[in-house]
């Protein structure tokens, strides 16, 4: 796509535009025509990405595949429930908030009015959700929401529900910061975030542990031994990796450059979700050689 974008008029993307959209449509009317086939294998995929790219297109919803909609709908009804797997969704916020919960017109009017901590407190009291661990975050005039690693953010002023936006391409630095608070709250991490000259972006990830003090040198030299087993996982996303042992605290400090902001689009959710993923293995198997972590 990135090769097309640079080597082909702004008309020429619009014709191909034309002609990819003509002949999903035909693809689509072929494939909602076999209702088994559209149930079980939807012909733009299992995600349904073409009903998706119609939804972020802002197509009204009478004009949407009724019953690809439809079953699209008890899709996400499923995946609350654990038995099917969606990524890379869009859809309208109050059908979204219909098919999962009971008191969807609260949960919207919590949502619209940006109050995280009863929205939390309104989803919490949800069957389908109940005893799951809830994160929701506020920013850049949308809502974050991790349930059970489940994530979707809702685009408030657009009223759109991006489900589980796993590889859906960052953007911008404040969405890679919200991103980078979603998942290390997810992940029981502090986090301090930093935006320094020269286009770099400083992560202090940190977390508490117990290091006796007549012990600390042994202990902290074990402590990095231990990361770097995890380093190459890490590494490919960062310029600069530092380790930090004090004897309470672990502190990982990183820095991402972002100058070029098409870099960023080669970072995704999932990408950042898999970092804080590898921290959190890094801290259990010090967890496992020290016997304890701090609270």
């Amino acid at each position: 796509m990135e090769l097309l974008e640079k080597g082909l008029s702004r008309e020429d993307l619009d014709l191909i535009s034309k002609e990819f959209l003509e002949i999903m449509e035909k693809v689509c009317k072929e494939c909602q025509a076999n209702r088994m086939h559209c149930i079980l294998m939807p012909k733009c995929g299992r995600n349904r990405s073409f009903l998706s790219m119609l939804i972020e297109m802002g197509v009204k919803k009478g004009d949407l595949p009724e019953f690809c909609y439809s079953q699209f709908l008890k899709e996400i009804r499923m995946v609350f429930k654990g038995t099917k797997t969606l990524r890379d969704a869009s859809a309208p916020l109050e059908d979204f908030l219909k098919s999962v919960f009971k008191n969807y017109k609260k949960i919207f009017d919590l949502i619209m009015s940006r109050n995280t901590k009863d929205l939390v407190k309104a989803l919490s009291k949800e069957t389908i959700v109940k005893n799951r661990r809830i994160i929701a975050l506020n920013k850049n005039d949308k809502i974050y929401f991790v349930i059970d690693g489940l994530n979707f953010y809702v685009d408030i002023s657009r009223k759109l529900v991006r489900f589980n936006p796993y590889n859906t391409p960052i953007t911008s630095v404040s969405e890679l910061e919200a991103f980078i608070e979603l998942f290390s709250s997810e992940a029981d991490m502090d986090v301090e975030l930093e935006r320094e000259i020269g286009g770099i972006l400083s992560l202090d990830v940190h977390f508490p542990v117990e290091i006796e003090e007549e012990n600390f040198e042994s202990l902290s030299d074990l402590i990095n031994s231990i990361f770097e087993k995890h380093r190459d996982k890490i590494e490919p996303f960062f310029s600069h990796i530092h380790l930090h042992v004090s004897p309470s605290r672990v502190h990982i400090v990183l820095d991402l450059e972002m100058s070029d902001i098409e870099e960023l689009r080669h970072l995704t959710p999932k990408k950042i979700a898999d970092f804080f993923k590898v921290l959190k293995e890094f801290r259990n198997d010090i967890s496992k050689r020290l016997g304890k972590i701090g609270k």
